[in-house]
This record gives C-alpha cells, structure tokens and sequence, in this order.
C-alpha cells in the first residue's frame, strides 16, 4: 500500500524553495548624499566682523590755528628800550612831525617799523612814540591774512580776540571801530582802498588819534 503523502507537506515543500529571505534581499538602508554647497559660499571670502573699539571715528574738520603777530597789551605805553626787547630792533625808523591835543600842533614823534618791511615800505607792525612811549601802533595785514568781512576777527591777531567792533552803519563803510575798551583811546581795523589788505590801529590816549 502506498504511502499517502500529506498535501499540507507537499505544499510546504514546494513553498520552502521560492521563499525568499527579506532579510537577504530587502535593500540595504541608503543615506542620501549631502547637498552641494553653493559657488557662491565656497568661493566668496569670509567676512571679518569689526569690534566697535575698532571703528573709524568720523573726521572732525579742525578750526585753523591763528598766529598771534603781536600782543597790543605787552607794547602800548611802553618805552622804545622795552619795545625792542619784546620785539627786536626796528627794521627802519623815521622821525615825523604829528598834530596832536586838542589844538592839533605837530610835534616831533619817531616812528619805529618792526618785523619786517612790506610793499611801500611799510612795516609789518607800526609804533608811533611821543615822550618816549609806545602811543600809536598799526599792525598791516597782507592778503589772506586780512579778514574783510568780520573785520573783528583780525583783533585775534593783537591779542584782543574778546572785543567786537561796533556794527557797520552803511553797506559801503570799510572801516569800524570801537572806543574805550581793553584801555585804550581807539581801536580801529580798516580796508586798503582798491586792495584785499587792511590794517589794526590802536590808539592809546585821546591826544593821539
């Protein structure tokens, strides 16, 4: 008698061979590859943050410096020996007749002129000696040196950059004063006619304007 062969065993064999491992055959995990940096990150420079310690102040424009030719102060009423000590010998001098006082009669005065001489022979500073003291002096201003518009500003230039000038009463007025201050009689700053130049005078006492 034949032995009976079970189905159920039968299909088991048949099945055994097709079966596959999913183990053996499932595919391996793949990890994606990483994105390409961009051009423009790898070939653009790295930017360098700057400290605040280390940021350019801005320029500040600086106010020009103004050379002192001469300190009215240290001079006036002062002997011709003390003068040239403060000043040095005068480049040229001259002997002139002035009117003064109230009767306007010329006496004689020496007119020293000290620094150096300018065009017309002048000197750069001008001082005017009656009885031996220093009663007149006129400071000449060449050019750039010469402030036409705020005529006050030039009395930096003497040592008196804390007076103002009176106001100019008419538009074609080229010259403005001020009296009785710092001491003295009369200070006065004028135009050359016809030139960007001008002049300082200060006056000591009434007799000598």
């Amino acid at each position: 008698m034949k032995p009976k062969i079970s189905i159920l065993a039968l299909l088991a064999v048949l099945l055994s061979g097709c079966v596959v491992s999913t183990t053996e055959n499932s595919d391996p995990t793949v990890t994606p590859p990483a994105a390409p940096q961009s051009a423009a990150t790898e070939n653009s420079p790295a930017i360098e943050e700057v400290p605040a310690s280390e940021t350019p102040s801005p320029v500040v424009a600086e106010e020009p410096v103004i050379e002192r030719i001469v300190n009215v102060k240290d001079i006036a009423r002062k002997t011709m020996s003390e003068v040239n000590g403060i000043l040095g010998d005068p480049v040229f001098t001259e002997e002139i007749n002035f009117a003064m006082g109230p009767e306007l009669k010329k006496r004689p005065v020496t007119m020293n002129h000290y620094i150096e001489t300018l065009d017309g022979d002048l000197g750069r500073v001008e001082i005017m000696f009656a009885n031996d003291k220093a009663v007149r002096v006129r400071v000449n201003l060449i050019g750039d040196q010469y402030n036409k518009e705020d005529k006050s500003k030039n009395l930096e230039l003497v040592g008196l950059s804390g007076v103002t000038l009176d106001p100019v009463k008419k538009k074609e007025q080229v010259r403005q004063s001020v009296r009785d201050v710092e001491g003295f009689y009369l200070i006065d700053v004028g135009d050359w006619l016809g030139t960007d130049d001008g002049s300082i005078l200060i006056v000591t006492e009434e007799e000598f304007k």
